[in-house]
């Protein structure tokens, strides 16, 4: 009769120590998916932050392109107005 109390208690001993595994499996699983759901966000933000520096570069190469354009044109109209005289 010993043994076989001696093997309840050995089986309950089990039974605890396999549920303390399992809710630590279950705590690592929640926080699993809580750092899944961190990467994602920071992905997202990354992507997003990728998508504005490509826009600004697309802008950095317009602007030269657009002020010569700009110097270009002031150069035309300043020699046109130079056409004209004033009477006083």
């Amino acid at each position: 009769m010993q043994i076989t109390t001696q093997t309840v208690q050995n089986l309950k001993a089990i039974e605890a120590s396999s549920q303390g595994i399992i809710e630590d499996f279950t705590k690592i699983k929640q926080v699993s998916a809580e750092q899944a759901g961190a990467i994602e966000q920071i992905r997202l933000g990354l992507t997003h932050v990728s998508a504005v520096v490509q826009t600004n570069a697309a802008t950095a190469e317009e602007n030269p392109a657009a002020s010569e354009e700009m110097s270009a044109q002031a150069a035309i109209l300043h020699e046109e107005v130079g056409k004209y005289q004033l009477n006083s």
